[in-house]
This record gives C-alpha cells, sequence and structure tokens, in this order.
C-alpha cells in the first residue's frame, strides 16, 4: 500500500474542508485520532467528525469560491509534526462575519492523521502591514545563513520556559532562544537571547552557560544531568499547567527538543 506523503495529506484535508466534505475529512483520520480545538477537544474519528459537522452547521465560508481557509504554507517543526498557518473567514446565516488567523498540527503517521491541533487568533484575515515598518528578512530564502539557538535554564531542579509571543507556535511554551545575529558569537548569542525573553543575566548568579551543541563534533557538554534514569521533571506554570495542550507542549514539543540536545535526558515528565 502507497502511503500519502505527509504535506500532500495536509494539503488534501484543507481542500476537503473548504469544500466542506464531511466523508473526505474523515478518511484522513485515524479511527482513534483526537482534535484540539476551539470547543474542547474531540476523540476518535466519529466525534471529529461530528465537532466538523457542527461547525460547518453554524459557519459557512466567508472568502470567495467558498473557501473558508486560505492556506499560507505548510512545514516540518523540529517535533515531527505538520504546521499548517492559515487565515480563515466565516459568515453565519445572520450575514455576521468572523475573520481569524490561526495554525494548525498534524500528527501524521502512516498516512493517516493521529492528531490535531488548532490555535486561533481573532482579527483581521489578511496579512497585517504595519506603516512605516521596515521590511522583514526573508526567512524561506534567506540572504545568509539563519542560525539558530536556544537555552536550557535550571534553577532549583526546574527549568525556565518562555510562552512564544509571535509565530511560530505562537502562544505555546517553548525553551528560550532565537537567531544568531550576523557576526555574533554563539555564547554571546544565547545570553542575549535568555536577558531578552526572560530578563535574566548570566552575570547575576541566578543563571550559567548550559549550551549544548550535539552537531558539532567534539562540542563540549556543560550540562548536569543525573546519571541515573535520565528523567527531567517540568513544572508547567501559567496557562498551560492543566490545560489540554500541556502534554502536547510537554512531550512533542519540550521533550524531543531536549532528547535532541542533551543525550542524557530520556524522559520529561510534569510534576
Amino acid at each position: 500500500m502507497t502511503l500519502r506523503d505527509p504535506f500532500d495529506l495536509v494539503r488534501e484535508w484543507f481542500a476537503a474542508y473548504n469544500r466542506g466534505d464531511l466523508a473526505a475529512l474523515g478518511s484522513y483520520y485515524g479511527e482513534a485520532a483526537s482534535l484540539e480545538h476551539e470547543d474542547g477537544r474531540s476523540d476518535g474519528r466519529e466525534s471529529i467528525g461530528a465537532a466538523w459537522l457542527a461547525r460547518f452547521t453554524a459557519w459557512g465560508p466567508g472568502f470567495e469560491g467558498g473557501v473558508r481557509r486560505r492556506l499560507r504554507m505548510v512545514g516540518l517543526v523540529e517535533n515531527g509534526l505538520v504546521h499548517a498557518e492559515w487565515l480563515e473567514r466565516e459568515a453565519d446565516g445572520t450575514g455576521t462575519v468572523r475573520e481569524r488567523r490561526g495554525y494548525s498540527d498534524f500528527q501524521v503517521e502512516r498516512g493517516a492523521v493521529l492528531s490535531q491541533h488548532d490555535v486561533f487568533y481573532e482579527g483581521s484575515a489578511e496579512p497585517e502591514i504595519i506603516a512605516g515598518a521596515p521590511p522583514l528578512p526573508p526567512r524561506k530564502y534567506p540572504p545568509r545563513p539563519v542560525v539558530g539557538i536556544g537555552a536550557v535554564i535550571v534553577h532549583d531542579d526546574r527549568v525556565v520556559l518562555i510562552k512564544r509571543k509571535y509565530e511560530p507556535l505562537a502562544g505555546q511554551w517553548s525553551l528560550p532562544g532565537g537567531t544568531l545575529e550576523l557576526g555574533e558569537s554563539l555564547e554571546a548569542g544565547v545570553a542575549r537571547e535568555i536577558h531578552e525573553e526572560t530578563g535574566l543575566d548570566e552575570a547575576d548568579g541566578t543563571t550559567r552557560q548550559i549550551a549544548a551543541h550535539p552537531w558539532v563534533k567534539n562540542a563540549e557538554y556543560a550540562i548536569n544531568t543525573d546519571a541515573g534514569e535520565g528523567i527531567l521533571l517540568v513544572r508547567l506554570g501559567g496557562t498551560c499547567h492543566g490545560c489540554a495542550a500541556s502534554t502536547i507542549t510537554l512531550k512533542q514539543g519540550i521533550e524531543s527538543r531536549l532528547r535532541a540536545m542533551v543525550p542524557e535526558v530520556r524522559h520529561v515528565e510534569a510534576v
């Protein structure tokens, strides 16, 4: 059996969604798939179908040509999920129109969607243009290499996390980090990002350099880990503590990144 390419599957999902084709949508989900959406969580293909039926009954397409969501981009993020960003415009039977932007993260395995997480932002469904703002440097075809950096800050057996304000993955918890500026050393870049995103300084005694570079041969690791079971306990706070998306954030986001960066870490658990 030939399995669908994950990117093609997600694009086909959006085409079926815009057609309002419930039968086609259902065919993309695994039997035990899960969907996290604005009204909560739906588990199982039948429950997911009921959730989309309720949406299509309450809201119709708002873009020309009967389109609900305009797909802006599809990419693969570091935790293995297929990340799709979109613009949405819908109208109800009274003529009320709502416009939103957002993204969907799909876990695709063996040609089927096993989980889907939708995130919405209220506001115009058109790209925001700020008068007088300098153009952003292109990221798809950048004029120079873009080097990503991140920091694992351990304090009192806890790890410092930040909640992302901007895309990609806006609204989700992550390790502090960003991109290296031209001519900046890795150490200086990590220190700058720590200060910009957390307000912490290396000189204040609350943090120390713990950068690891698993892609660099003979890199010197400066991370203290438990030589026992390799379990890292993370306390999730703020709006993420106890929320439906916390397990996805913890296991597919934080754990996958830490395991890639720190070989000694085998599991990450919430406390």
